[in-house]
């Protein structure tokens, strides 16, 4: 059943609700389209206006943004899928309907020759993260400057994993003080040794200190 108003997504049951979540999760596919379950979708029921064309509209009304991304957003997909950074780069482009049909073969061009140094499954988990984060942030934040809005953005760096890398939801482990807990032991791994962990709470402090002297 597909949903077209907010009365029937209330309707639903919990159970209901995270069936169908489930459903999108197990799809091979999911991460092509990934408004499905992470973004809000534009559609009239729910919201009239697509984001990019209200900040081109409206900017964000003098309120000061800070948006941000990671170096390896994919990283975290590992998680769940072990073979995502063994396809060769043109799976990826293949899969990403973002990209014109006839720049296909350019855009794989493209980031085998940026990317040169990469194993070719690399190379495609950065064009994946470019697509479904990294760039829409930019864009975002083009939008608003358009509308002479006060924008920072910053990128997120830091290692945990020599595969993983700055996966996505790093920063957020960090900002909100949660490296050396379960979750963040799940997403970062457990600190390696004293000053491993010196690192982590010197990175905390910083990305706090910032976070913190922005919204001041």
């Amino acid at each position: 059943m597909d949903i077209h108003s907010m009365d029937q997504l209330l309707g639903l049951s919990t159970d209901q609700i995270m069936e169908r979540l489930i459903r999108v999760r197990e799809n091979a596919d999911m991460l092509f389209y990934m408004d499905s379950l992470f973004y809000p979708r534009v559609s009239p029921a729910f919201n009239p206006a697509d984001p990019f064309h209200a900040a081109r509209r409206n900017g964000s009304h003098g309120i000061d943004v800070m948006i941000g991304y990671t170096d390896y957003e994919m990283g975290l997909w590992l998680t769940w899928n072990e073979a995502l950074d063994r396809h060769p780069c043109a799976w990826f482009a293949g899969h990403l309907e973002c990209i014109e049909p006839a720049l296909k073969d350019s855009a794989v061009k493209l980031y085998d020759d940026c990317f040169a140094h990469e194993e070719p499954g690399v190379r495609g988990m950065y064009m994946l993260g470019d697509s479904i984060f990294v760039m829409p942030s930019v864009w975002f934040a083009d939008e608003l400057l358009r509308n002479d809005e006060k924008v920072w953005v910053y990128q997120y760096d830091w290692q945990s994993d020599p595969r993983r890398r700055a996966l996505h939801a790093g920063d957020q482990t960090y900002l909100f003080n949660k490296h050396d807990t379960a979750a963040g032991h799940h997403l970062l791994g457990e600190a390696k040794s004293a000053a491993d962990r010196a690192r982590r709470e010197t990175l905390t402090a910083a990305m706090q200190d910032s976070v913190l002297a922005f919204v001041r």
